[in-house]
C-alpha cells in the first residue's frame, strides 16, 4: 500500500477500535469506492467489531462505515440514526446545472469531499447527502450554482426513498474489456481520444485513477471520465460472430 492507503487504514482502525473499547457506535466521513475496497481487502484486521456501510440510498456510490461492538445489537440500520443530511437543491434558473457544478459550488465554500456523498440530479434539483454537522452551514452559505440562483433545504429520508440516479442504457460490443474501449462506446468517442484521456489523468476506475490504457474493467465497474461524466458497466454479454464483446452500460445523466 502506499502511505494514503496506510494513513486511510490507519484512520479506519482506529475508529474500529474506538467502538471496541468504548462498546459505542463510531462513524467514518463518506468513503469513495477505493477506499472501500481498501477496507474490504483488509477485513481481517478489524475482526474485533461488526460494521455497515450506509450511503444514503440503496445505490448509493460514496459511503461511511458504522463500526459497533458485538455487544450492541446487530440491526444497527433499525437503532442508530445515521450522521447524514439529505439537502435538496433547487435550480430557479432555465440554465441547466450538472453534478459537477453541484459539487464544485458546495466545495468552494471550504468543505472537503470526504464530507459530501451522493449528489443525484433529476431535471431541475439535485439532492445532496452530507454528513450530518455540515449541512446547517451549507443551507445558510449555497445561494448559487454555476450562476444560477438556488434554494435550498433539508429533506427527509424517507421523502425521497425512491430517489435514483437517470441514466442512458447504452447497448454495443466492444473488442474488448480494455477501459479504452469501454470509454469509447459509453462516451461516443474514437479509441485515439479515449487513450488521451487516460494519459492526461482524467479516467478513474471505481474512484482509483487510471494509468494504463490496458487497464481492464468488469462487471458493475464504475468509470469517471473528468469533463464527460460517468458509466457502469451493467452488463456482460456473449461473444459475436467476430468475436466481440456485448455490453451494457449505464450512463449517468
Amino acid at each position: 500500500m502506499n502511505k494514503e492507503e496506510t494513513l486511510l487504514l490507519n484512520k479506519l482502525k482506529e475508529k474500529a477500535n474506538r467502538a471496541g473499547y468504548r462498546n459505542s457506535i463510531e462513524y467514518t466521513n463518506f468513503l469513495d469506492l477505493n477506499e472501500q475496497e481498501i477496507f474490504k481487502w483488509n477485513q481481517k484486521e478489524f475482526n474485533n467489531v461488526k460494521y455497515d456501510f450506509y450511503g444514503g440510498n440503496p445505490e448509493a456510490e460514496r459511503k461511511l462505515i458504522c463500526f459497533y461492538n458485538s455487544d450492541i445489537s446487530s440491526d444497527i440500520k433499525e437503532t442508530s440514526d445515521y450522521p447524514v443530511s439529505i439537502l435538496k437543491i433547487t435550480n430557479n434558473s432555465t440554465q441547466k446545472c450538472s453534478h459537477r457544478d453541484y459539487l464544485g459550488a458546495v466545495l468552494n465554500l471550504g468543505i472537503t469531499r470526504d464530507l459530501i456523498g451522493d449528489i443525484i440530479v433529476i431535471d431541475n434539483s439535485a439532492y445532496l447527502y452530507c454528513m450530518e454537522h455540515i449541512s446547517e452551514f451549507i443551507c445558510d452559505n449555497l445561494f448559487q450554482v454555476k450562476n444560477c440562483s438556488i434554494m435550498i433545504s433539508k429533506a427527509s429520508k424517507e421523502d425521497i426513498l425512491d430517489i435514483k440516479p437517470e441514466y442512458i442504457l447504452i447497448k454495443g460490443s466492444v473488442s474488448s474489456l480494455r477501459i479504452d474501449s469501454i470509454i469509447k462506446l459509453a462516451f461516443s468517442m474514437s479509441r485515439t481520444n479515449s487513450q488521451a484521456l487516460i494519459l492526461s489523468k482524467k479516467v478513474f476506475l471505481n474512484s482509483k485513477l487510471v494509468e494504463k490504457i490496458s487497464q481492464q474493467a468488469t462487471l458493475n465497474d464504475i468509470i469517471s471520465v473528468r469533463g464527460f461524466g460517468k458509466c457502469k458497466i451493467s452488463k456482460i454479454g456473449e461473444l459475436t460472430k467476430k468475436s466481440r464483446i456485448i455490453v451494457e452500460i449505464y450512463y449517468y445523466k
